[in-house]
């Protein structure tokens, strides 16, 4: 293994996983009452952590701390000595993180009442944590050049994406074409890509250097693509109905030549590149109640790799994968394990961490946990 894993445990504390085996826990311990409870309800005093993330440099890990009377971000070490808290959330569900790409800022996506805002605060704390949007659906990755691209209201005649600038010292631009029928967009390189519809046609829209550049292929309905870890190609499918139903006809597109290559047209609940020549692919088992978890090649070859009733941290995990996808890497940077949490049938009854490996052999136990994510490659 050659990346650090940061778990939720069972109690919902913050464990780390060195490369060599060795295990630190790094927040205190919590009752998971809180974090699925509504505010009223919640009557535990001890926090609550979830959605572990390491920053770009692999050096902190940052996570959402709920107790009964708030809700934070805290961002911690990775020997659980040094912690502070980075965005303070009163009264708010958090719901999803992001750590900006030079590691100074964290952007939060959390709901307040019947409005989702867009709150972004720096780690060193120099400045006060700001309110960049509200809306609903709201969605965000940030660019190469420290603004925070957000899709808001899609399906909507107010849909929108925009170039947010946390600093404030750059006007909020707003970008071409009408918002299409997709989540989160995802930045490339110096390249921003989004769905919209461009003369009636549901396309992924490519925006470089201030100005619109080629398309790419789309599709009619709800659209998710991910990028490849080297860059090259996105990975989209496409769920024509839009509404919670599986996606379908799973391509990969060629960034530079925008040309398409169907890869597999199973029904699938989500996709992740397992390095550069193959993706993994979430599927449902509606017989067994299971997800069935694939590997699937380029040439469209598909191996089996493990069956599980996910966890409630991990379903909600597949329902947005592709927001997550980049800042809670499931698949190592070298592509050759899968971390799930869920239950493996005839392997306890409660929900645990499982590392996959991608290329052959068993799973392997890490813990009793709900989920779990990859730090960046380590470099000797």
């Amino acid at each position: 293994m050659s990346a650090r894993v940061a778990w939720v445990s069972a109690d919902r504390a913050i464990h780390l996983l060195e490369p060599d085996g060795v295990r630190r826990q790094l927040t205190g311990l919590a009752d998971e009452s809180v974090m699925w409870a509504s505010w009223g309800a919640a009557k535990q005093a001890p926090a609550s952590h979830t959605w572990p993330t390491f920053s770009p440099d692999g050096r902190w890990v940052a996570a959402f701390e709920i107790t009964a009377e708030r809700g934070s971000v805290l961002v911690t070490d990775l020997e659980g000595v040094q912690s502070s808290v980075v965005i303070e959330l009163p009264d708010q569900l958090p719901i999803y993180l992001q750590w900006s790409g030079d590691g100074e800022r964290i952007a939060v996506v959390s709901q307040l009442r019947d409005d989702l805002l867009l709150t972004v605060g720096r780690v060193d704390g120099r400045s006060p944590q700001k309110v960049l949007a509200k809306g609903s659906p709201l969605f965000f990755t940030w660019t190469d050049d420290g603004r925070v691209a957000t899709f808001i209201g899609g399906g909507s005649p107010n849909a929108r994406m925009m170039l947010l600038d946390p600093e404030m010292r750059r006007a909020t631009e707003v970008m071409p074409g009408i918002p299409g029928d997709f989540c989160a967009p995802v930045q490339v390189g110096d390249t921003l890509f989004y769905g919209a519809h461009d003369n009636g046609v549901g396309s992924i829209m490519a925006f470089r250097d201030g100005q619109p550049v080629r398309p790419l292929p789309g599709g009619d309905g709800l659209m998710a693509f991910v990028a490849s870890p080297d860059g090259t190609r996105l990975a989209r499918a496409v769920a024509p109905a839009g509404d919670g139903t599986p996606y379908q006809s799973l391509s990969v597109i060629d960034i530079a030549t925008g040309e398409e290559q169907l890869v597999a047209r199973m029904e699938c609940l989500a996709f992740l590149w397992a390095g550069d020549d193959g993706l993994v692919v979430a599927r449902v088992d509606s017989d067994r109640g299971l997800v069935e978890w694939v590997r699937v090649d380029l040439s469209g070859h598909q191996t089996h790799l493990i069956d599980l009733l996910p966890s409630r941290d991990m379903r909600f995990y597949l329902r947005f994968f592709e927001q997550y996808a980049s800042s809670h890497p499931i698949v190592d940077p070298s592509g050759r394990h899968l971390l799930l949490a869920g239950i493996v049938r005839g392997r306890g009854s409660g929900s645990r961490v499982w590392r996959v490996p991608i290329r052959g052999g068993e799973p392997e136990d890490i813990g009793a946990g709900r989920f779990a994510a990859f730090g960046p490659e380590l470099r000797n």
